[in-house]
């Protein structure tokens, strides 16, 4: 019987893992999966939805209703049952808003859930996917809401930074102003403010403020921002940007490559810069010798390693004066050292960590899969005895 349990315990962790591939196995599509609308007293809103299935099991799914509205809506459907994988199943929610609602903002989350299937029993990981409707309602007091961006820029270029403003009230609003603060650090270095404007009812503006960068460091700063309006003043958001250059520094690289064989040799690169660098390649040049690698591209203010293939067929064991240079947008970045040649086993790549480890995996994966095999054959003797 040990053997026994050690065999259900192997297939039950399979199984599970199995699943967990299958995590993301419901999903709901609709005109729409999610957005707001201002509040009209006494309005129907009515939402087509379907489910869409990907279990690979034969599942049943509930539909359930959330939030302050809910109350206020209906299913056309509230279960879907034994509903095969990619079997799509169509439903509809209706929305009946009252005459009155709290000023604020109101939420109905549409809801698919996987339920355990009745027919065979299935173990199941369970998903659920909502669609959301937002119903926005007008203060009768001064009230807006913001939302604050910060875009960073090269040194010495005005770095953009923008309100996007939406108010919540009935009211006009007068002398509605943004505040940004610049920090560095803990340090507070300079005071942004936007033109001073007149807010309608309802109404959406976007304010913009632009920073000069002359006077500043390259590296990460903070942006904290606040509007004030009608004596009042918001809660503070804050934004990272990033003063950038457009530059690439190379951080490590290899220092040792093996005569006869094909070698990789990497070459480790950060960049500082705010957008996306593409075709960035990296060239290896020592005793007469040039070897270049494909091209790359490079996130904003992100690492790369680039490989360059070199071929040591040719080449004598040796210290040579080496240059690896990383080309980018008519600009290069270069860096000098000792590359150590020596020799080594003539047969393929030269030997590497990862080799190591898929060959590790191999061999681990198999004498796993011989030790289930022998137990199976121990288990079915001793039940043989027992007879």
């Amino acid at each position: 019987m040990r053997y026994a349990n050690l065999i259900v315990l192997f297939i039950f962790i399979t199984i599970t893992v199995i699943l967990m591939q299958n995590a993301e196995a419901v999903g709901i599509s609709g005109r729409s999966m999610g957005y707001t609308i201002d509040f009209v007293p006494e309005q129907i809103i009515e939402e087509k939805y379907i489910i869409i299935t990907n279990s690979g099991f034969v599942m049943d799914y509930d539909i359930n209703l959330e939030g302050d509205l809910a109350k206020y809506a209906t299913l056309s459907d509230t279960e879907f049952l034994q509903v095969y994988s990619a079997e799509n199943k169509e439903f509809s929610v209706t929305l009946k808003l009252p005459k009155t609602l709290e000023a604020g903002l109101h939420s109905l989350s549409t809801c698919v859930s996987e339920r355990q299937t009745r027919g065979d029993g299935n173990i199941g990981v369970k998903t659920t996917s909502c669609a959301w409707i937002n119903v926005r309602v007008l203060y009768d007091k001064p009230y807006l809401e913001f939302k604050f961006y910060a875009n960073g820029a090269e040194k010495g270029k005005e770095a953009k930074m923008n309100f996007e403003i939406q108010s919540w009230s009935k009211q006009d609003m007068k002398n509605v102003l943004g505040n940004v603060e610049i920090y560095n650090g803990l340090q507070n270095i300079k005071t942004l403010k936007t033109d001073i404007i007149e807010l309608k009812s309802n109404e959406k503006r976007i304010l913009d403020v632009y920073l000069d960068t002359n006077d500043m460091d390259y590296g990460k700063y903070i942006a904290k921002a606040r509007v004030s309006y009608a004596n009042e003043i918001t809660p503070e958001q804050s934004a990272e940007f990033y003063i950038g250059e457009l530059f690439l520094n190379i951080t490590n690289h290899t220092r040792e490559i093996f005569i006869k064989k094909i070698n990789k040799f990497d070459v480790d690169v950060s960049s500082i810069w705010n957008g996306q660098i593409k075709d960035v390649y990296a060239e290896l040049s020592f005793n007469g010798e040039k070897f270049k690698s494909s091209s790359v591209d490079i996130n904003p203010r992100d690492s790369k390693t680039i490989t360059i293939f070199v071929d040591g067929k040719n080449l004598e064991s040796g210290r040579y004066d080496a240059e690896v240079k990383v080309y980018y947008e008519g600009k290069e970045t270069k860096k000098e050292f000792i590359l150590n040649v020596k020799a080594g086993d003539e047969k393929g790549f030269a030997i590497n960590t990862t080799v190591i480890l898929i060959g590790a995996s191999v061999i681990l994966v198999l004498a796993l899969v011989i030790v289930i095999i022998v137990l199976l054959l121990k288990l079915r003797k001793k039940e043989k005895r027992k007879k």
